[in-house]
């Protein structure tokens, strides 16, 4: 389980700390060698037990990496990296005695020579584990390459169907509506994004316009866009009044988001003119340039008993309203000034 895997994961680091200290020890006995006091030979004789900490390091790395998710890819690596330290700690343990305990470690960097053609190359076991090392190594590495890759066509084939929803989702073209012109721009930053905005005909012959944006961005706010979309045209069936249709759709979102949360403005355009308007936490419009002023509101889906005000503004033939997100009052130029 996890807990193992971190516990496991902690001992290596311990160990491998003690190790680096232990052998930065034993160099520095190393170099004062030629003037050795009597406290120096004890701590060189302490340090020749540092092997058998370094084997119990080994087998900790191969229960580590059989524990590892990415076992089937790095278990050859592993396993050699352990062969070869296991021969490297062994052949060191036995230099230090004399006799027939030394002996029985000199095969393992002792040279024989193997014939290749018309020349005789002469390896060690040791350089044999070397370089089937350095095969596992670069077997592990095409092999964690080839699962990278594949990873990320995955989640490129996400985006893409995200992406393909959201198109879906955001009109491309929206519909006419007597006596109004409407234009739209959709740009997200990201491949997928979580601003939208939906026109939507009403049933007495309205038309309602929602302006949203979602905490965060990526594959996750485009999802709970889908989600708001959905539950905005459903809630719409029922309703006209854009504080109403933004409390029924904070109700229904509140605890589906996760942490994350969505600003909206809702406006119900009607024939004569006039725009009856209700905000979540969004950005207020701008009727012929100027900011529409409206009471302050929660964000959908932070609080269940949120309540959304509305007020009315009375267009005449030629005003322009503009509703937008934050990717437009937060644009930047080359310099990373806000235009």
């Amino acid at each position: 389980d996890s807990v193992t895997t971190l516990v496991v994961g902690r001992l290596i680091q311990a160990v491998g700390a003690g190790l680096l200290a232990w052998g930065v020890l034993d160099g520095g006995i190393c170099v004062f060698e030629a003037h050795a006091t009597h406290w120096m030979q004890i701590l060189d004789s302490i340090s020749t037990f540092k092997d058998f900490v370094g084997v119990a390091a080994l087998m900790l790395v191969l229960i580590a990496g059989v524990r590892s998710p990415a076992w089937k890819r790095s278990w050859p690596f592993i396993a050699s990296v352990t062969l070869y330290g296991l021969m490297i700690s062994a052949f060191d343990w036995g230099k230090q005695f004399r006799g027939g305990v030394a002996e029985g470690y000199a095969w393992i960097d002792h040279e024989f020579s193997v014939p290749i053609d018309l020349i005789h190359v002469d390896v060690s076991a040791m350089a044999i584990v070397t370089w089937i090392m350095i095969v596992a190594l670069l077997y592990t590495v095409v092999q964690h390459l080839t699962a990278e890759r594949r990873k990320q066509e995955r989640v490129q084939q996400e985006l893409d169907a995200a992406r393909e929803v959201q198109r879906v989702l955001v009109p491309e073209n929206p519909p006419e509506i007597a006596g109004y012109t409407i234009e739209s721009v959709y740009r997200p930053a990201a491949e997928v994004g979580g601003d939208f905005f939906q026109v939507i005909p009403l049933r007495n012959g309205g038309t309602l316009v929602a302006i949203g944006d979602v905490s965060g961005k990526g594959l996750r706010a485009a999802m709970i866009v889908s989600m708001i979309v959905g539950v905005l045209r459903a809630v719409c069936a029922f309703s006209e009044e854009p504080g109403a249709i933004l409390a029924e759709l904070n109700r229904r979102l509140c605890g589906r988001m996760g942490e994350g949360f969505a600003t909206c403005l809702v406006a119900r355009l009607e024939e004569s003119g006039r725009l009856t308007l209700a905000n979540a936490g969004h950005l207020p419009p701008y009727i012929n340039g100027v900011e529409v002023e409206m009471p302050g509101a929660l964000p959908l889906g932070l609080v269940e008993s949120a309540f959304y005000e509305q007020n009315t503004v009375d267009l005449a033939e030629g005003d322009v309203a503009v509703l937008l997100t934050d990717g437009i009052c937060e644009a930047q130029n080359e310099r990373r000034v806000v235009f």
